[in-house]
């Protein structure tokens, strides 16, 4: 699978958390994000909406 089209939730592990390496001072922290999942989408639900 093509690392730009990565599903940033799916089959995370949070005990399993993390970093991929992007470029030099870019990492993405594989399942951070996780615990607060429903919170993010709420917030940019609410942005799209916004921004409309």
């Amino acid at each position: 699978m093509d690392k730009m089209t990565l599903n940033l939730f799916e089959d995370a592990v949070l005990s399993q958390a993390r970093r991929e390496g992007l470029c030099p001072g870019a990492v993405v922290l594989c399942g951070f994000a996780l615990p607060n999942e429903a919170a993010i989408f709420a917030a940019l639900n609410h942005i799209t909406i916004a921004a409309g």
